[in-house]
């Protein structure tokens, strides 16, 4: 009857030896195999955030880890830099508590330090939007799962990363912005301060190779706002957005450069939008880049 702490993770070979009368017996082995724990130490920025932002998990054994949840939320979109650093983005409807990191491989789960959802965050404005991008549209209401192709994330539900800004209903300037996870169904929901409450804004809506696109007219922001872009093509400031479906419009795709820099958008979708799609195409490009249009995660022809 004796008890060993198997530490660190690794492959512990066990055996005994009897030894008698100068003569020595020596067991069987058994190979044990002791998996890591996901482990997170600390959080970057602090350890607290709004759900939409970005942070770091600091800790170790986070290599294989498969899923990440917020006190029982799950978290779509996270990417792993390496055994020591993930960054994951707090999905909505999470509150305070502990992290839980899953290795399914292992069936090996830890638990991080109290992360905190900041108060604002919880009484802030919700603005529900529904719209589709052009070149990820397949049909009957639904698109390529863009981030879920490239591997970025777990989850074939999630589309891609919107960018949306309210902008002053006189001035245009910029007055606030969030950036929100849409579906393959076209819904995103998106926070802004609450004191914004009861004023008007127009929509500006971007996303990394569509043409950017604003609301036709300003809507007046409540505790929860509906804005549906893909209902007419009118919905969107002179109309501009194409027919993808009967009844169904969708922002125009393919802005992806400005002539001197890929990922850079002038707002025109034109020849150095092709040169560039076209280049990423000769090299065989794939993965989470600009040029892939349809959202399958390849950059090709039929982008």
């Amino acid at each position: 009857s004796i008890s060993y702490n198997l530490s660190p993770p690794g492959t512990y070979d066990f055996y005994v030896i009897r030894e008698s009368s100068g003569c020595a017996t020596e067991s069987n082995h058994l190979l044990i195999t002791v998996n890591p724990v996901p482990e997170v130490y600390n959080f970057i920025p602090a350890d607290s955030a709004c759900p939409g932002d970005v942070i770091t998990l600091n800790g170790s054994g986070l290599l294989s880890v498969t899923s990440i949840s917020f006190n029982g939320t799950p978290a779509s979109v996270f990417t792993i830099v390496d055994d020591y650093t993930i960054q994951v983005t707090v999905p909505y409807g999470a509150t305070s508590g502990s992290l839980t990191l899953l290795d399914n491989l292992t069936g090996c789960s830890g638990q991080s330090p109290v992360f905190t959802i900041k108060t604002s965050c919880l009484t802030s404005t919700s603005l529900q939007l529904k719209m589709f991008l052009q070149g990820y549209y397949l049909q009957s209401g639904s698109m390529n799962p863009a981030l879920y192709n490239s591997g970025i994330s777990i989850s074939p539900a999630d589309c891609d990363t919107i960018h949306v800004c309210l902008m002053d209903a006189f001035t245009h300037a910029e007055v606030e912005c969030s950036d929100g996870l849409l579906d393959v169904n076209g819904l995103l929901t998106c926070y802004f301060s609450p004191s914004l409450n009861d004023d008007n804004f127009y929509i500006r809506i971007q996303h990394r190779n569509s043409i950017e696109t604003w609301s036709a007219t300003t809507v007046e922001l409540g505790a929860m706002t509906n804005y549906d872009f893909s209902i007419n093509a009118s919905q969107a400031y002179g109309s501009n957005q194409v027919e993808v479906s009967s009844g169904i419009w969708a922002l125009w795709s393919g802005d992806i450069t400005n002539g001197l820099s890929s990922g850079i958008q002038d707002g025109q979708i034109n020849d150095n939008d092709f040169d560039s799609l076209e280049s990423d195409t000769q090299n065989l490009v794939s993965g989470y880049y600009v040029g892939d249009i349809n959202g399958d995660g390849i950059v090709e022809s039929s982008d």
